[in-house]
């Protein structure tokens, strides 16, 4: 058992255990970043949703990716339909 643990055999197996240890702490700090993230994301909806002027986000295709209650309203249409559409489609006065 000496041997294992001072030779070849044992230095490999305690990188191993630090290797595992590191992943398991990247881990967590991924699922901490994951859970700020979210956080930030319901904060920015809130935000959205208390603006009362239309708001809109959209991405290089020219979609749709984010629109508030109000921009549904001023479109006559819900907002989970708008996500994926094409903004060129509305008429928006630009202030």
């Amino acid at each position: 058992e000496g041997e294992i643990e001072g030779g070849e055999m044992g230095t490999l197996c305690k990188e191993f255990n630090e290797m595992i240890r590191y992943i398991g702490d990247c881990k967590g700090n991924l699922e901490e970043k994951e859970n700020e993230v979210e956080e930030e994301k319901r904060f920015l909806r809130e935000v959205i949703e208390i603006n009362g002027r239309y708001i809109y986000g959209i991405n290089e295709k020219r979609e749709l990716i984010v629109v508030n209650e109000c921009f549904g309203m001023v479109v006559g249409e819900k907002c989970d339909e708008l996500i994926g559409e094409g903004i060129d489609k509305y008429e928006l006065k630009v202030e």
